[in-house]
C-alpha cells in the first residue's frame, strides 16, 4: 500500500503548470461549501462508506466505533480494508468504485471529501498502512517548490501522504 499512497502523492503534486493546483483546489473548496451544507453532513458520509466496506455474507456484524477527544474525532469500523482501486478513489474528485454497484450507498464519488468541512488534517489508517491528508504539509510542498509557485494553493484535499500510525490509546 505504501508504493499506491507514493505513486498517488506524486501524481497529485506535480503539475505541468502551477495554475492547475490551484484550479483543483479552487474546485474541491467549491465543492466542499456547496454540497455539503450541512455540519454534521460528514459523520453521515463516514458510516455510509462503513456500510459500503463492510460484507454482508461475511459472519459477523458491522461495528463502528466514534471516539471523541479534545480536537480529535476518531471513526473506526470493522469493514474491509482499503484496495488499490479504493485509495485511487479516495484520493480524486468523482471517480469512486461504487458507481456502477447498485448494493452501494455512496456513487458519487465526493462523499469523503466531507470530512475537510470541519479539519485541515484527516488521518486515515487501512491495513497497516497510515496516510494523512495534511493542509499545513502541503503548504510546505508550495514553499519547496520554489518561485514559480508562490501564491499556489495545492489540492491538500487529495494528497495523500505516508505518516506514523497512531497510538492505540481507544
Amino acid at each position: 500500500m505504501n508504493k499506491v499512497i507514493e505513486r498517488i502523492y506524486k501524481r497529485t503534486t506535480e503539475y505541468s503548470h502551477p495554475s492547475q493546483a490551484t484550479t483543483t483546489a479552487n474546485a474541491l473548496d467549491l465543492l466542499s461549501s456547496g454540497i455539503y451544507t450541512e455540519e454534521e453532513r460528514f459523520i453521515f458520509e463516514l458510516l455510509q462508506n462503513a456500510v459500503d466496506s463492510f460484507d454482508a455474507n461475511d459472519d459477523r456484524e458491522l461495528r463502528i466505533k466514534i471516539v471523541l477527544l479534545d480536537d480529535q474525532l476518531i471513526f473506526m469500523h470493522n469493514g474491509a480494508p482499503f484496495s488499490e482501486r479504493d485509495l485511487e478513489g479516495l484520493c480524486d474528485i468523482g471517480n469512486g468504485n461504487k458507481m456502477n454497484d447498485a448494493k452501494k450507498i455512496g456513487y458519487k464519488g465526493i462523499g469523503f471529501k466531507s470530512v475537510f468541512m470541519h479539519s485541515h488534517l484527516v488521518a486515515v489508517l487501512t491495513n497497516g498502512t497510515c496516510f494523512k491528508f495534511d493542509k499545513k504539509a502541503c503548504e510546505k510542498i508550495v514553499r519547496e517548490k520554489g518561485a514559480e509557485y508562490i501564491g499556489v494553493k495545492m489540492p491538500w484535499q487529495i494528497i495523500p501522504m505516508l505518516t506514523e500510525t497512531p497510538s492505540n490509546r481507544y
